[in-house]
């Protein structure tokens, strides 16, 4: 049996998605829908399984990858840990991102075409959907996004308390550290969101969102309900942005370069690293009984009593 054919979607070298990317199923072959299916046939004496070239395309989940955090988190105390909780609130915290669009538009406008009622258009402009990210999170024990969305705002963007809502951040700065400009950068972060094809090793999508940062601090609310039940915090918070789209060279390159570094089909679920692998060591006998199976201590080549079994393992369970 053939393999479905495959064509390219080259448009020129540029290296953008259009150039040498993103293999196509061949959509001359096959085609289900025509007056009978097409299922099978025989081109160039080689045989063609035509119903293969209607594999379907499904959206598969983003992979967030943070790029940069707000500066202002650098003046901070402990600002490693700030940095880690920003990045990991977007790219392994956030159950859902949303509102990620560079479709484009094309907008026309119409004119009769004499008196019939019968219309003629024409394009007048192009424009590219605006897009906006938003997740949600679930707020964990502690209340860490509650946290993390309160120090961003009032330390980052303006504290509501002071009269010109001054960012409390300039209390912690030296005089060398102050810029000359309080730019964006200071405010917001930025991501890369890669959509991966099936087998983890290509982008199909990319999207580089820039200038993202919260809208507001999640609800801090308070009530008294004895008759409801206690219910899971779920935190929705915009982040706003600006997107450049993956058909720029430029965001493909790099969707490409972080997807093929992170190297997902390399991992290994049935290998994942165990919270606990070991037998506390106030647990090794239980009343007397040595607790051991097959007299090996876990994590040596030694029985409970420290002799060398490498060679000469008793399999005998000893509980």
């Amino acid at each position: 049996m053939s393999d479905v054919k495959i064509v390219k979607a080259t448009v020129d070298n540029s290296g953008s998605r259009y150039a040498n990317t993103l293999p196509t199923i061949d959509v001359k072959q096959g085609g289900q829908w025509g007056f009978l299916p097409v299922v099978g046939g025989i081109e160039n004496g080689n045989s063609i399984e035509s119903y293969l070239h209607e594999a379907k395309y499904m959206r598969r989940d983003l992979i967030a990858v943070t790029l940069t955090v707000p500066k202002f988190m650098d003046y901070l105390p402990n600002p490693e840990s700030w940095k880690a909780a920003t990045k990991a609130m977007l790219d392994v915290h956030a159950k859902t991102i949303d509102g990620l669009n560079t479709s484009l538009v094309a907008e026309k406008s119409e004119a009769d075409l004499g008196l019939s009622g019968a219309k003629f258009a024409e394009y007048i402009k192009t424009t590219r959907e605006s897009s906006s990210v938003s997740i949600t999170l679930e707020e964990k024990v502690g209340l860490p996004w509650e946290t993390l969305f309160d120090v961003w705002i009032r330390y980052g963007i303006g504290d509501p308390d002071t009269t010109n809502n001054t960012p409390l951040i300039n209390r912690l700065l030296k005089d060398e550290d102050v810029p000359e400009v309080y730019s964006p950068n200071w405010k917001t972060m930025s991501a890369v969101f890669i959509e991966p094809d099936e087998l983890m090793r290509k982008p199909v999508h990319v999207f580089l969102t820039l200038n993202m940062g919260p809208n507001g601090n999640p609800d801090i609310l308070g009530k008294k309900d004895k008759a409801g039940s206690r219910e899971f915090k779920t935190i929705t918070q915009e982040l706003g942005g600006f997107t450049i789209p993956g058909t720029n060279r430029r965001v493909w390159a790099l969707g490409v370069r972080v997807l093929n570094n992170l190297e997902l089909w390399k991992k290994d679920p049935e290998d994942l690293l165990l919270p606990v692998d070991t037998v506390d060591p106030t647990l090794e006998t239980i009343d007397g009984v040595n607790i051991y199976y097959d007299g090996i201590k876990p994590g040596t080549d030694s029985d409970a009593e420290g002799n060398n079994v490498s060679a000469t393992a008793d399999t005998t369970t000893t509980v």
